[in-house]
């Protein structure tokens, strides 16, 4: 995602993994805000709406793996 960029809040009928492989980007969860960067993955449950937004001036770039 391009500095700025933001995902609309969506949720899923399956459980999502996100991984930020560069730069980082806000997880949003219900409202719940966490910083995800470094490598560091965020478990999104099934049925949860969240989207994710970068924040910074970086690029960002994060991998999503779905079950």
């Amino acid at each position: 995602a391009q500095d700025g960029g933001r995902q609309p809040a969506h949720l899923h009928d399956f459980d999502a993994s996100l991984c930020a492989i560069q730069g980082s980007v806000t997880c949003v969860t219900e409202g719940r805000r966490t910083t995800v960067a470094d490598y560091a993955t965020q478990f999104q449950p099934r049925g949860r709406i969240y989207y994710l937004a970068n924040e910074t001036r970086e690029p960002a770039t994060v991998i999503a793996v779905y079950a």
